[in-house]
């Protein structure tokens, strides 16, 4: 299966022969720091964002179909306080094609969220995260077809109910200009993205992702570290839940753990499950995790 990426600002001038020799910090500093001076907030944080996430070596999470619907009708009534990103700069990236439910029809045609971009406090100085969109919009007005990202920023922080915040977020002008991003969808990534950042990291659900030479081989830390090598700094989002288990009307729920049960955790709750024989051989959880 395929998954989009996200071109950066460096990976566009790379692809021109221009910047691509420059370390992430040599190539964004400079625009970072004119963006900011000029009083443009929004180009600098792009450019901070980018910059971070490509020092980082680009981690990716590629999310599986069968997870989208799931994450997407969790309750989270918790303190948004209670979530932390899993890294500084993380890509969230979508199947390629129909298999992708966030799917819209605008003049005549039908557009995806392709990926989304998660940076937050630790980045941008800010209270919450922010989420930079492809939704496959191009700066073709310029002359140019370098991506333009549908940015949405939504707060972590104490007194504020995840839940609350969906009904919350504001329009921006610039969200009602060119390809627009319908609200429910808006919602919809947000949602998946709060969704990752509580997901226990249960083997059956987080995989990393390896060279397509080792993908049916066992994985060890060989395997992954020769990954890294070449690149690959991600993981796989729902994999295994593709084949196995088979489950009707899955679905993922809050469950608390750790010492005096105060971490929220995002767990899969497996309703009605046809290879029962084969669940019964999965993990069933670290050592470090509350019984429920």
């Amino acid at each position: 299966m395929e998954f989009w990426t996200q071109t950066t600002t460096r990976d566009f001038f790379g692809r021109k022969g221009m910047g691509r020799a420059d370390s992430p910090e040599a190539f964004y500093r400079p625009i970072w720091e004119a963006a900011a001076s000029k009083g443009d907030p929004i180009s600098a944080n792009t450019f901070r964002s980018q910059w971070i996430w490509e020092e980082d070596r680009k981690p990716y999470y590629m999310l599986w179909p069968s997870l989208i619907p799931m994450l997407t009708r969790v309750t989270l009534d918790i303190d948004s306080s209670l979530i932390s990103l899993p890294m500084r700069a993380l890509l969230i990236r979508f199947p390629v094609g129909d298999q992708n439910p966030l799917t819209w029809q605008q003049g005549g045609q039908r557009h995806y969220v392709r990926s989304a971009l998660m940076t937050g406090a630790e980045v941008l100085e800010s209270e919450g995260v922010t989420l930079w969109m492809d939704v496959g919009e191009t700066a073709e007005q310029y002359g140019a077809d370098f991506p333009i990202q549908t940015y949405r920023n939504f707060r972590l922080k104490e007194g504020v109910i995840i839940e609350d915040e969906f009904e919350a977020l504001p329009e921006t002008p610039d969200s009602l200009r060119g390809i627009v991003l319908p609200r429910r969808l808006d919602q919809d990534v947000v949602r998946i993205a709060v969704g990752l950042c509580l997901l226990d990291t249960d083997a059956s659900i987080l995989s990393p992702d390896v060279l397509s030479k080792d993908q049916h081989k066992p994985i060890t830390e060989a395997i992954v570290d020769r990954a890294r090598r070449r690149g690959k700094v991600g993981w796989h989002v729902g994999k295994d839940i593709e084949v196995i288990p088979h489950m009707r009307r899955p679905h993922f729920g809050i469950r608390w753990t750790g010492k005096g049960r105060t971490v929220p955790k995002l767990r899969p709750i497996k309703g009605s499950i046809v290879h029962r024989e084969v669940v019964e051989r999965l993990p069933t959880g670290r050592e470090d995790v509350a019984k429920e």
